[in-house]
C-alpha cells in the first residue's frame, strides 16, 4: 500500500514494480494470451457478454493488438464496445488523471455513456 501511494507521488520511479516490462523467454505471446482469455470469457455461462476496450490515452491505439482482439472476439461472436472514436474528441487531461485510467469524473461519464449507448441500448 505504501509503495502504491509513493508511486502516485513519484510515478517515474515505480517503487511498487507493477509496471515492469521484463518478459520470460518462454512466456506466451499476445496471440496465445488474448486467445485464451477471450475463449475463457466466451465460455462464461452468461447470455449477454460485452467486451469493453480501454485505452491509456485518447492517442493510444495499438493497431495490431486491437486488430487481434477484434478478430478473435469476432470468431467467438463476442460483442465489443470500442470507445476510441469518442475518446479522441477530448484532451487527455480531461479524461485521465494518472496512470492511464479514465479516472476523472468526465472520463468515467464519457466511457459509461458510450458503454450504455453502444452496449445496452442496442
Amino acid at each position: 500500500m505504501v509503495a502504491a501511494t509513493i508511486d502516485r507521488l513519484f510515478p517515474l520511479y515505480n517503487f511498487s514494480g507493477d509496471r515492469l516490462t521484463v518478459a520470460h523467454p518462454n512466456a506466451a505471446d499476445d496471440d496465445e494470451i488474448i486467445g485464451w482469455t477471450l475463449r475463457q470469457f466466451s465460455n462464461f455461462p452468461i447470455k449477454h457478454k460485452l467486451l469493453l476496450l480501454q485505452y491509456r490515452s485518447p492517442d493510444e491505439e495499438n493497431a495490431e493488438l486491437r486488430k487481434l482482439v477484434l478478430g478473435i472476439a469476432g470468431e467467438l461472436s463476442l460483442k465489443v464496445i470500442d470507445p476510441i472514436t469518442v475518446l479522441r474528441n477530448y484532451k487527455e487531461g480531461d479524461l485521465w488523471f494518472m496512470y492511464g485510467h479514465h479516472n476523472t469524473r468526465l472520463g468515467n461519464e464519457v466511457v459509461c455513456s458510450y458503454l450504455f449507448e453502444h452496449g445496452f441500448r442496442r
